[in-house]
């Protein structure tokens, strides 16, 4: 924690953190729903993104990934991914960091072709907004 800024970084270091313990051999497949959890809350915050954390959290769902999460998985996390404040100005900050991260992870699936359900989930929510 810095004195002026807070937790500052705290979303990009915490996810550096965290991906690299769902990497570890020792990483139980049984958490994954607890990490999606984490980043959920990571994403639906009322500041908005201006360090690239979307990127970093990203590196968590590469993680999961290549330990086994399943694109069902993650469509009915990605579906579920909502805004749930009412006020016009905290709606509108988390809206944009729940754009930035799901274009983020949009652009990742690409690389992975069995998420289609995944990426069909996120135009769903793009076209949902529009």
């Amino acid at each position: 924690m810095l004195k002026k800024k807070g937790g500052a970084h705290s979303i990009a270091h915490g996810s550096d953190l965290l991906a690299t313990c769902v990497l570890h051999p020792e990483f139980d497949a049984s958490q994954t729903k607890a990490c999606l959890h984490a980043i959920r809350k990571c994403v639906l915050v009322e500041y908005p993104y201006i360090d690239e954390e979307d990127e970093r959290l990203i590196q968590v769902m590469e993680a999961l990934i290549k330990k086994g999460t399943k694109d069902i998985e993650l469509r009915n996390w990605i579906a579920d991914l909502e805004v749930e404040l009412h006020l016009p100005h905290e709606r509108y900050r988390i809206e944009w960091n729940v754009k930035r991260f799901c274009y983020s992870l949009y652009i990742t699936l690409l690389q992975h072709r069995e998420f289609s359900a995944s990426r069909q989930a996120i135009l769903d929510k793009y076209q949902q907004n529009n």
